[in-house]
């Protein structure tokens, strides 16, 4: 998780629900991607086997990752500025 908090520190003013959501994905315990769809409703964009995609558009930041719940892997694959991509179907 150090590339988020390295973002974090390039762009202040973006920490209300970025650092709260680094915080729950640390500890976070996903065994399949409804895990994290119930987890984060408001904010999860995208959730496939390939990539699980997470808007903040309050604070116009953007996390794409790679989840693999079997192993407990999840990797940051582009930390960003928001899009204002519509949710997608699920």
């Amino acid at each position: 998780m150090n590339v988020v908090q390295a973002y974090l520190q390039r762009k202040p003013g973006n920490d209300g629900q970025a650092l709260a959501f680094l915080a729950l994905v640390s500890g976070a315990n996903w065994r399949t991607l409804k895990d994290i769809e119930l987890q984060f409703p408001e904010t999860l964009v995208c959730a496939s086997p390939e990539k699980v995609i997470f808007e903040f558009k309050d604070e116009n930041l953007r996390v794409e990752m790679k989840v693999n719940c079997d192993i407990g892997l999840v990797r940051i694959l582009r930390i960003g500025r928001s899009t204002n991509e519509k949710r997608s179907s699920r």
